[in-house]
C-alpha cells in the first residue's frame, strides 16, 4: 500500500511539470506593447479615459432634491433627472368579460 502510494506521488510529480510546460505552449501569445509611445502620453490618456468612465458612471445615478414634508404629513422626494419615458406597454385584451363577483350579505 504504502509502495502504492510514493509510486502515485511520483508519478505526479514527475506529469505535472510537463503538463504546466504544455498548458503555456498551447495559450496565445500576448502582442507586445507598443513601445514607440512615450509613457506620459499613455499615462494621461488613460487618466482621460478614467475621467470619462467616471463621469458616465454618476450621470447615471438618480439624484434627488432634499425631502419636502407636506402639511399632511407626507414626505416627497423629487428626482432631479428623471428617468427616460417608456412608451407603455399595451394591456392585453381578456379572453372573457370581467364579472363582478355579487355583494355578500352577512346575515348575523
Amino acid at each position: 500500500m504504502r509502495r502504492t502510494v510514493l509510486t502515485a506521488a511520483l508519478l505526479a510529480a514527475l506529469t505535472l511539470p510537463a503538463m504546466t510546460v504544455a498548458a503555456v505552449a498551447q495559450t496565445p501569445e500576448r502582442p507586445a506593447p507598443d513601445q514607440s509611445r512615450d509613457p506620459a502620453e499613455m499615462a494621461e490618456e488613460a487618466a482621460r479615459q478614467l475621467i470619462q468612465a467616471l463621469q458616465l458612471f454618476f450621470s447615471r445615478i438618480p439624484q434627488y432634491e432634499l425631502p419636502e414634508m407636506l402639511p399632511n404629513g407626507d414626505i416627497i422626494i423629487r428626482r432631479i433627472n428623471p428617468p427616460e419615458e417608456r412608451e407603455p406597454e399595451p394591456e392585453p385584451e381578456p379572453d372573457e368579460p370581467e364579472r363582478a363577483d355579487p355583494p355578500v350579505i352577512d346575515r348575523t
